[in-house]
């Protein structure tokens, strides 16, 4: 075949590939479950809506989504966080808190930089119920606990607070949308002086709608986006049944006019100077007390009296006496992590070079509220990606035994025909013992039975003659 049917950025996963993943969820199942998380599936599809509420711009040109043939608006989970949450509020009744939960399987994402698919599996945790710090610590602990449980050392937990940006963005008295625009260009700003300038000008020209715009432009931060992206985007909204804003316009016009209003003139001097400030502090990352210290010297600069850094402090006081082994913690105050329900402390795991991300999280208090629960219910979480964790454990570890216990694979070899009805008993007797066995059926010889036991993870071959086992061959 010349080419391949299958879409770039997915694999097919078979043999020793498909051994170690299962490994892999295996031992986090394992850690976590002795932590008390109990493990809770949901499904591949979800309503379009559970990740557009809280999810913010990115995650939303992410996504896979479709209509089904009676015009619902459908996607395929690009994370697990949304759908947890939904299950939890739509539980009746209510399970106990704090609930803690553990999850494992895949997720879709398109990428728009290389244009791939991709499918790639997490495992992960929600604690969900609790806003005390001795929660974030659990988690925290559990998240380097877990890269420790694989064999993985050395590792490197990058945290900052993003509970300190929303003091400095209230304090100038930002809307929500203004706020959603700053935090998403969190990661830009942390280029420097140029990239501000870049992030203000792109303010001033995709400056904010008016009250009286439709709610959905409350959902998705647009003035991320291009012009034509944006338009895209809105057009496609608009035109869900659900809404219930249309009236006699069409969804061209009303976009048409939302973008106009992105376009118009504001006063951007409270805008720039968040912008300023917030791009300053994006900067700092290194050792905790260094950047600790020089958060604190700009915040009293500008004269931010209000803002707070106590949350960022005690939760890097408990790291330091909690179980992370020998995990380093550098603080990042331009970490992002590119979902936007995210409200407090973040996180994100790496090596020690920082050049693999294994993962991260953080706490989002306001999710379950977004997605209509009546009661407060704060929680976080993170999760790994499996396959930035296998492919950094098969270039750096040798794993001796990834299934992870004593079961054998076996080869049971007939030497002639008349010995394969026998070698039928000695393989069921091998899997009574639980042994992994196969018979041959393509009556090969000891060596090509070699050569294709050495290729397959297989661990010993048993020949058998008309009288049953004859010799066993440790494959090496």
């Amino acid at each position: 075949m010349d080419k391949s049917l299958k879409l770039s950025g997915t694999e097919d996963i078979t043999g020793n590939a498909w051994t170690m993943l299962k490994w892999v969820q295996k031992a986090l199942y394992d850690v976590f479950a002795t932590h008390g998380y109990r493990f809770i599936d949901t499904p591949m599809l979800e309503p379009t809506d559970l990740f557009v509420r809280k999810g913010g711009g990115e995650i939303i040109t992410q996504m896979y989504s479709f209509s089904t043939p009676d015009g619902r608006h459908i996607s395929i989970r690009p994370e697990f966080t949304s759908s947890i949450v939904r299950q939890y509020i739509e539980s009746n009744p209510p399970p106990p808190v704090p609930s803690r939960l553990q999850y494992s399987g895949p997720v879709f994402r398109y990428d728009i930089e290389t244009r791939d698919n991709r499918q790639f599996h997490q495992s992960g945790v929600e604690l969900i119920g609790s806003d005390h710090l001795r929660s974030d610590s659990e988690v925290l602990s559990l998240s380097c606990l877990g890269l420790s449980t694989l064999g993985l050392e050395k590792t490197r937990l990058v945290i900052t607070d993003l509970h300190i940006f929303s003091q400095i963005l209230d304090h100038y008295g930002l809307s929500d949308r203004e706020k959603l625009f700053v935090m998403n260009h969190i990661r830009i700003l942390q280029k420097g002086d140029e990239a501000r300038l870049h992030v203000k000008e792109k303010a001033r020209i995709f400056s904010l709608p008016q009250p009286d715009s439709p709610p959905i432009i409350d959902l998705v931060d647009v003035t991320s986006m291009s012009k034509t992206k944006a338009r895209q985007l809105i057009v496609e909204m608009l035109k869900k049944d659900d809404m219930g804003f249309l009236g006699r316009r069409t969804a061209d016009q009303i976009t048409a006019r939302l973008l106009r209003k992105i376009s118009g003139n504001y006063d951007s001097s409270k805008m720039n100077t968040a912008i300023e400030i917030v791009g300053t502090l994006a900067m700092i990352a290194g050792d905790p007390q260094d950047c600790l210290r020089a958060a604190k010297e700009i915040i009293k600069k500008h004269g931010l009296s209000s803002i707070s850094l106590e949350n960022l402090e005690q939760a890097l006081s408990l790291l330091s006496s909690g179980n992370i082994g020998d995990t380093s913690v550098v603080v990042d105050f331009g970490l992002a992590r590119g979902i936007s329900y995210y409200t407090g402390i973040i996180f994100e795991l790496t090596d020690a070079t920082g050049a693999t991300s294994f993962g991260g999280g953080g706490r989002y208090d306001g999710l379950a509220n977004s997605l209509g629960s009546k009661r407060k219910l704060p929680a976080l979480g993170f999760a790994y990606n499996l396959e930035h964790l296998i492919g950094y454990i098969k270039e750096t570890m040798q794993p001796t035994d990834i299934r992870g216990d004593t079961t054998r694979n076996t080869l049971v070899l007939p030497l002639n025909s008349a010995s394969y009805e026998k070698a039928l008993e000695v393989a069921k007797d091998l899997r009574a013992n639980q042994n992994n066995v196969e018979i041959d059926v393509c009556m090969r010889d000891l060596k090509e039975s070699m050569a294709y036991a050495l290729s397959n993870n297989i661990d010993v071959i048993v020949t058998v003659g008309e009288s049953g086992v004859e010799k066993e061959y440790n494959v090496v």
